[in-house]
């Protein structure tokens, strides 16, 4: 048996915006509600959901299983002398659905790079407090000096309220190379087992802090470089040439990987561009990303409102959710700010 419920314009339009395809509106709701249990507290969404309009909308056929869930949401409402529509019950199964699924991700630098030991272990503190409160599922590091032995890494893992698994570098030699920066990626244990590691081929006559340490994986479906670029602005024409090679390889590994039904992100401090004026360096980074499929997200956070950052780039920039968040004010950890981002599923589709 089937019945007929109204989902809102604003509700398709709510999720259009995140990348949020509805080939089949039935079996995304259907979806919705195997990737949730029976535990959600709906009555925490009410405030949201009362934003939501009945203005134009679709009219869809949905079965009896869809027709109860939807039900037993507007029944959960009422108890609490709320009522919604079935077109709000949709949209806070959706948007549930949504927020629980894609993976919420940090990207940070914490600034190893010429840093004093001492000051770099205060700064890993720090940013364990911000973790603590964030509890992220993906957290993209750069500039990070490991320690001999992964001392370093080992402590900031011990200060997490979350178990978590690093990424190093493909082919990291810890030995030789513990002290030098490197991009590391903690990634929440639970979705550990379901990483497959890439690499990207670094020049063997680079040495020290010049060799390309960028982390390269795929998870869920979802493939991730977290990547620390050189800043050019200013600097020597030896460097600009290292920085060069260092984007010439990523962008041929994005080139012949990133498909149509691929879902790829490059997330990190990407340094892009020698200008200083924040449109000229997302400018610039739009330029790298012709002829890849991705674009820049432009709503990212600036150091003052000019210095790009942390940026990332994929087929749904400028549609997921960012936040900007200035860190250095609550944590004195950095002069950078944390992009906080959902990104990817957190199960295969």
């Amino acid at each position: 048996m089937f019945r007929q419920i109204v989902i809102s314009k604003d509700t398709m339009t709510y999720f259009k915006d995140k990348g949020v395809e509805f080939l089949s509106l039935n079996k995304t709701l259907k979806l919705a509600i195997q990737t949730l249990d029976d535990d959600i507290p709906w009555e925490r969404f009410c405030i949201e959901c009362k934003t939501v309009r009945s203005s134009g909308g679709r009219r869809l056929r949905v079965d009896d299983e869809v027709y109860a869930f939807l039900k037993g949401i507007k029944e959960r409402f009422a108890q609490n002398d709320v009522k919604i529509t079935f077109s709000r019950a949709a949209h806070i199964l959706l948007k549930t659905a949504y927020e629980n699924d894609r993976l919420r991700a940090v990207s940070v630098n914490v600034q190893g790079y010429k840093a004093k030991p001492s000051v770099l272990d205060k700064r890993l503190r720090e940013l364990a407090k911000m973790m603590n409160e964030e509890l992220p599922d993906l957290i993209f590091l750069q500039e990070m000096r490991v320690g001999e032995d992964l001392y370093r890494l080992n402590d900031l893992k011990k200060r997490l309220k979350i178990d978590y698994e690093a990424i190093l570098p493909k082919g990291f030699d810890v030995d030789t190379e513990y002290d030098f920066c490197s991009c590391v990626t903690l990634i929440r244990k639970s979705l550990s087992d379901k990483v497959k590691m890439h690499s990207i081929e670094r020049n063997h006559n680079d040495t020290g802090d010049s060799k390309l340490r960028v982390n390269y994986f795929t998870v869920n479906g979802m493939t991730y470089i977290n990547a620390w670029m050189f800043q050019t602005y200013g600097a020597s024409e030896a460097r600009k040439e290292l920085a060069g090679k260092m984007w010439d390889k990523i962008m041929e590994e994005i080139r012949k990987n990133v498909g149509d039904d691929t879902e790829f992100y490059l997330v990190g401090d990407l340094n892009a561009g020698e200008g200083v004026a924040f449109e000229d360096r997302i400018e610039e980074l739009e330029s790298r990303m012709v002829n890849t499929k991705l674009s820049v997200e432009r709503k990212i956070p600036t150091r003052g409102g000019s210095v790009l950052d942390h940026a990332y780039c994929s087929k749904f920039a400028n549609r997921v959710r960012t936040v900007d968040t200035t860190v250095w004010d609550t944590y004195g950890l950095s002069d950078h700010k944390a992009l906080i981002m959902r990104l990817g599923r957190r199960k295969a589709a």
